[in-house]
């Protein structure tokens, strides 16, 4: 009966350093998104018109 309880207990602390591993590889992803181009208009009407579009 004890190595029954020694195996369950080491068994679940195996799958919970293996999790606690898996998420610290994975917490600190960095992605590369394409930024848009922005520009400032230098059309008049738009400038009158304050940026409301």
């Amino acid at each position: 009966m004890k190595k029954i309880a020694v195996g369950i207990v080491s068994g679940i602390g195996i799958l919970i350093a293996g999790l606690h591993i898996s998420i610290n590889l994975s917490w600190d992803k960095k992605y590369e998104v394409p930024m848009p181009e922005i520009y400032a208009s230098r059309d008049s009407a738009v400038i009158a018109r304050g940026g409301n579009i």
